[in-house]
């Protein structure tokens, strides 16, 4: 991250981090404080309904977006966060929202001797739509480099929040 921020010209960086979040076990919050990243929303004591709230006042598109943790949240704890883990769960999450698909995720699931699986949670009030799209579903997340994917018949569930 700092590479980047040096090589863009930022002085600084920060993501969103909100007063909720501070009181729950989070290996981003973590990474983020070992390299002096900011987390204003969480400094301001903002919660995540006074930002939506402070959002919809301003008209902003972003008020009722599903939240979209971190990339490194979809690998497994005890699993090695690699640049390469982090670009395949995110073009086979594009592919699905770009299939219509508002809730969900697709979890990195490591293979022994094999590319990784691809494991896809939908919210199941949308799970109607999967069976006609999860064959292109499978090729695309072939194609990023996944072995193969997974449907969890148990569908999209928030993590559980572990209390600091």
């Amino acid at each position: 991250m700092q590479e980047i921020a040096i090589t863009r010209g930022f002085a600084t960086l920060a993501y969103g981090e909100n007063a909720d979040d501070a009181f729950q076990v989070r290996p981003g919050a973590t990474a983020a404080r070992e390299f002096r990243v900011m987390a204003p929303l969480r400094e301001a004591g903002l919660t995540k309904a006074e930002i939506r709230l402070l959002s919809r006042e301003r008209g902003l598109s972003t008020a009722d977006l599903p939240a979209q943790p971190c990339l490194s949240s979809r690998i497994p704890h005890g699993t090695g966060v690699t640049l390469d883990a982090l670009r395949m769960v995110e073009y086979a999450e594009e592919f699905v929202r770009a299939c219509g698909f508002l809730v969900f995720r697709v979890r990195y699931i490591s293979q022994p001797g094999r590319a990784a699986t691809a494991k896809l949670q939908i919210d199941p009030s949308e799970a109607d739509k999967l069976a006609s799209l999860e064959g292109k579903i499978r090729s695309a997340v072939r194609d990023i480099g996944f072995y193969d994917l997974v449907v969890d018949p148990a569908g999209y569930r928030p993590p559980p929040q572990i209390a600091r």
